[in-house]
């Protein structure tokens, strides 16, 4: 199950949009439209201008009626870059300006990470965030970041994001080729994906040792040679998978806010100052009962509160017990990424395929879901499992949140006629 409380912050998050908007003279509860890139690229084809394609010709009359109101997002400006050729890289980031307004950016799977496991904290403890400036300050300046980066790859010419994007290329080729690797064994890779979330274990291996000296051309190699070798899941282990998906998709996803954390709170004594551990400490009990999860090591219990609130090394152990009652509960947004990625990996295993380097990017653009009214893709596969995802939040929400997914302009046309639910 997804964590029960973790919607009302997203209902919190589009008011104050739709609130924001609203000062601006825009028209009250515009629906918060999401395009990933498949949608995107569409728009440009088919057409002489973007805005006289289906999509886009729903999106500007909606926009200019005060209906919609486009956003973009980090993984939106990640794979615009990537484009090969500069003047559809332009064309696309244009665009993408003008939709936006010059100002819509969502800040991200891993900001939406962070709000979720305030969330979760703060449902057992509600002083359990200190400081809660750091993160806002650093999900302002990622947000203007990408923003400038977007309006970069519109205005300038030539591979000035060369060196940027090979290194893009070269992560996804190194995703890929870890998912290669898996597909090798299918039936092993279940069994270790359900033994670690049942027992959320952890482990110092890292899997990625053995490919930082590799180019991306080796790595690409490597994944053409895997490819001839990949097997199918037995039945046996598709029915396991089955059983057992929300159970790894809640502990994966809970155990990565840790390395997201870690990216967010780069600067010294953030994570110890962001976060009240003497309070923390104080309410376990509370957490304890609710998840199930470890008590606090005896040390740390009897230690007096003054001492736990200067104490950057007990910080730290507090917030990664605190990590793993999350991984019990699951939070929304991560949750709703592992699911993307081991719903696309079974299906390739089915088939004995690779999934595609972009698998990570449509978990990021899943993790959308859970801010916007309406997401539009391309992609049937994506969708698909998007629908699936979608009808789970609206379950577990009683209807208090629906996201909808479109793949064609008629069905968007459709999507932004309905009423939003009541925040």
């Amino acid at each position: 199950m997804l964590s029960e409380g973790t919607p009302l912050s997203r209902v919190d998050w589009s008011t104050k949009m739709r609130t924001k908007e609203k000062n601006s003279g825009e028209a009250s509860q515009p629906h918060n439209v999401y395009l990933d890139q498949s949608a995107y690229g569409r728009m440009l084809e088919g057409a002489s201008n973007w805005r006289e394609s289906d999509v886009g010709a729903v999106l500007t009359r909606a926009q200019s009626a005060g209906e919609a109101q486009v956003w973009a997002g980090p993984t939106n400006v990640i794979e615009t870059i990537q484009a090969t050729r500069t003047d559809r890289r332009k064309a696309l980031a244009s665009m993408m300006l003008e939709l936006i307004h010059v100002k819509r950016i969502w800040w991200g799977h891993e900001f939406e990470a962070v709000d979720d496991f305030f969330v979760f904290l703060t449902r057992f403890v509600p002083d359990a965030i200190r400081f809660r400036q750091y993160f806002e300050h650093h999900a302002t300046v990622s947000q203007q970041t990408w923003l400038g980066v977007l309006a970069l790859a519109a205005s300038v010419d030539g591979p000035h994001f060369g060196p940027v994007a090979e290194d893009l290329r070269h992560t996804k080729a190194v995703n890929q080729l870890l998912h290669a690797r898996f597909a090798l064994a299918p039936d092993e890779w279940v069994t270790k994906m359900i033994a670690a979330a049942e027992g959320l274990e952890t482990t110092d291996e890292d899997p990625l040792a053995d490919l930082t000296s590799l180019s991306t051309q080796q790595i690409t190699d490597e994944i053409d040679r895997l490819s001839r070798g990949a097997l199918k899941l037995t039945k046996l282990a598709t029915q396991r998978l089955d059983k057992k998906r929300d159970t790894i998709a809640k502990a994966y996803g809970g155990i990565e806010i840790g390395s997201i954390l870690q990216a967010v709170f780069r600067l010294p004594l953030e994570i110890p100052l962001t976060f009240n551990i003497p309070e923390i400490v104080a309410h376990w009990s509370e957490v304890q009962e609710a998840t199930g999860c470890a008590p606090l090591p005896r040390e740390i219990q009897m230690t007096d509160p003054a001492e736990l609130a200067g104490n950057a090394s007990v910080a730290f152990i507090v917030v990664q017990h605190a990590i793993r009652a999350a991984a019990r509960k699951g939070l929304m947004s991560t949750t709703i990424g592992i699911q993307v990625i081991v719903r696309e990996m079974q299906r390739c295993m089915n088939h004995e395929e690779l999934p595609t380097g972009g698998l990570s990017f449509d978990a990021d653009h899943a993790a959308a879901l859970k801010r916007h009214d309406v997401l539009v893709t391309h992609d049937t596969w994506l969708a698909s499992t998007l629908k699936a995802i979608a009808h789970k939040l609206e379950t577990a929400t009683g209807g208090k949140w629906r996201p909808q997914i479109v793949t064609t302009a008629k069905q968007l046309q459709e999507a932004l006629t309905r009423p939003l639910p009541a925040t």
